[in-house]
């Protein structure tokens, strides 16, 4: 039997099951239950109606409620630890007993798409006004495991879609709703199966888009390997920086399947640059301009984007001139610190250099007419 309706055999699960008279069978669906127990006057051969089971019947030893249980062997008894709910409040006596009729009609929401709306909205193990099957609801917003295995097509699922994983899991199927359904309640092992393989990925091309939204953190581990390496060769950004594929993969932050937060990435990139044109000073010192470009690339990894490579830097600036002698230094400091002093120096360096030449023209003159008076008076002592 499959688990669809074998699991609905508890009738002990509060309000799954209550009292109809054979009749009113109907309000078994208007009133979202499971199945009904029937009159007094039924017998073990009772013909629960059409689209419903029968699954054993209630045993009576004139103890009321206390002794409502169904009777050993039959399917309710292998499902229900004790007592059925839902009594009547009154016991038959004698022979006949009341039947237990479980209905036998699938739930509405499990022939179309309704399913969808009993994962986010039915009230644990309720029917309610959906038609839900009872084991496909959401508690606290986390959907039951039924509804996982829809999503997952697993054995023995309560619907079969058609393509089963390669439709379930695609990024557009029914707006999404597998993706929360999963996310709550995953099998990793299960899911890096399927998107490890066609349709999902491929040895040649990668991974497949169509399902990136589940399968973004679950394709190869060769993927991410690889893809961290060609960021940190563009980047130079060591690999143990980029951290988890989560961080550096825009597939794996943008998937449904995770919400890590990963930490901003904020990288500085200095190059220092010297230029020497070969220029010396007077005091055998050389003079080196020095310049120091630094780029910061700031990267916000919590949306899973790599960061980019660091800019460029800047041209260096132009050497800077030789610098002063010292001889030099010293005289503009004097010159700085004693200007009147500096001035009547200048003015005495002036006069000593005028009488200087003054002295040398009076010199070079005498010298002169000393020679004439020679030639003169040389003749007259000849004659």
């Amino acid at each position: 039997m499959s688990d669809y309706y074998k699991s609905l055999n508890d009738c002990g699960k509060t309000g799954w099951y209550a009292y109809k008279d054979s009749d009113k069978t109907n309000e078994v669906y208007t009133n979202h239950l499971v199945g009904y127990y029937s009159e007094c006057n039924a017998f073990e051969t009772y013909d629960c109606g059409k689209d419903f089971k029968n699954i054993g019947y209630i045993l009576h030893d004139g103890h009321g409620s206390e002794d409502f249980q169904p009777n050993e062997g039959s399917l309710a008894a292998e499902s229900t630890n004790g007592n059925c709910s839902g009594s009547p409040g009154g016991n038959c006596w004698g022979g006949p007993h009341r039947q237990i009729c479980r209905r036998n009609k699938p739930f509405k929401s499990t022939t179309g798409n309704g399913w969808t709306k009993c994962c986010n909205n039915n009230t644990k193990l309720n029917v309610g006004p959906n038609d839900c099957h009872p084991l496909l609801y959401n508690e606290n917003n986390k959907p039951s495991q039924r509804c996982v295995d829809i999503c997952m097509q697993a054995t023995d699922n309560y619907k079969k879609i058609s393509g089963g994983q390669t439709t379930t899991l695609k990024n557009d199927y029914l707006n999404g709703s597998c993706h929360d359904i999963i996310k709550s309640n995953k099998d990793e092992s299960e899911l890096r199966e399927f998107c490890s393989k066609s349709p999902a990925w491929s040895d040649k091309t990668g991974p497949n888009t169509d399902y990136s939204k589940i399968c973004g953190c679950y394709y190869p581990d060769s993927y991410y390997s690889n893809l961290k390496k060609i960021i940190s060769d563009k980047t130079k950004i060591p690999p143990d920086m980029l951290g988890d594929k989560r961080c550096f993969s825009s597939l794996c932050s943008n998937s449904e399947m995770t919400d890590t937060k990963c930490p901003n990435l904020n990288i500085l990139t200095c190059i220092n640059d010297v230029n020497f044109n070969g220029n010396v000073n007077n005091s055998g010192n050389i003079n080196i301009n020095q310049t120091e470009n630094c780029k910061q690339k700031y990267s916000d990894m919590s949306k899973g984007k790599s960061p980019g490579a660091p800019g460029s830097p800047g041209s260096p600036g132009a050497p800077g001139s030789p610098g002063d002698s010292t001889f030099t230094k010293t005289i503009k400091n004097f010159q700085k610190n004693n200007k009147t002093m500096f001035i009547v120096i200048i003015i005495v360096s002036i006069s000593f250099l005028l009488l200087l030449i003054i002295g040398i023209i009076v010199a070079v003159k005498r010298k002169k007419v000393s020679s004439q008076m020679s030639t003169n008076i040389v003749p007259q002592f000849q004659n």
